[in-house]
């Protein structure tokens, strides 16, 4: 089965954590990445869920396909809603859970999180590959007690793309605050210099700028608001990419 850049990375993120023992994949669409959790040997079962059943049928179709039925369960709802809670009690303690969530936007992400809050309680690793707000969804999951433990950065199809790893920490100790840049872009990524995110961070200072030149001198409330906010943008891009002079090389994640 091919798979894109993206959805190898996000099976490189799933396999990382090494929570075996269920992957609740939630906006499924065609199943794949369930089917090649499961094929791979990262994870033991696997719950393929979509709110649409257009979808939903057919990643059924794929996993009777692939021979997998008795160990992935599709399931048609909004989010996390669907998910047996006892389910995952049980999983938790025998190998753990990983929830997946991606190609959507970042506060689709965090409101499907918050509804699941309660779940959450029980989830042992996060992969999250929000398609925009990725600080919306670093903030959130910190508050929840879950800590960014790495960051796939990816240029698949002309898109950047950020994959996410969370975990329950190891101890007790609480984690340094983020800065606002590393909340914007990902304290990963920016330790370590990552080439791919470099390129993003660039582009990005690219476009504010123009934007920022063709918002003009108007004068009303709503064009110095817009001025204000591309020139906070810029300003902390600029600090992200100051990380980028520490070193020659950054280092793109395989």
């Amino acid at each position: 089965m091919y798979l894109s850049e993206r959805l190898e990375r996000v099976l490189t993120a799933i396999g990382e954590l090494s929570y075996k023992g269920l992957l609740v994949d939630v906006g499924c669409d065609h199943g794949y990445i369930c089917i090649e959790a499961v094929r791979r040997g990262l994870v033991d079962r696997a719950l393929a869920c979509d709110i649409n059943p257009g979808p939903l049928d057919r990643a059924r179709i794929n996993i009777e396909a692939a021979g997998l039925s008795d160990r992935i369960e599709t399931l048609l709802g909004d989010g996390l809603c669907p998910v047996d809670r006892e389910r995952v009690k049980e999983c938790r303690d025998q190998g753990g859970v990983t929830v997946l969530m991606a190609g959507m936007g970042g506060q689709l992400i965090r409101d499907m999180l918050k509804e699941g809050a309660d779940l959450l309680t029980d989830v042992s690793g996060l992969v999250l590959s929000p398609q925009s707000e990725p600080e919306l969804v670093r903030s959130f999951i910190m508050e929840q007690g879950f800590v960014i433990r790495q960051e796939h950065y990816v240029l698949d199809g002309g898109k950047y793309y950020v994959i996410m790893e969370a975990a329950r920490p190891d101890t007790a100790e609480e984690q340094e605050p983020y800065s606002t840049e590393e909340l914007l872009f990902g304290r990963p990524g920016l330790e370590s210099r990552d080439t791919v995110l470099r390129a993003q961070l660039t582009e990005l200072k690219r476009v504010t700028e123009e934007a920022l030149s063709k918002a003009g001198q108007g004068t009303s409330e709503k064009a110095k608001e817009r001025r204000r906010e591309l020139t906070e943008l810029l300003t902390y891009i600029d600090k992200a990419l100051d990380r980028y002079k520490e070193g020659e090389y950054g280092k793109d994640h395989a």
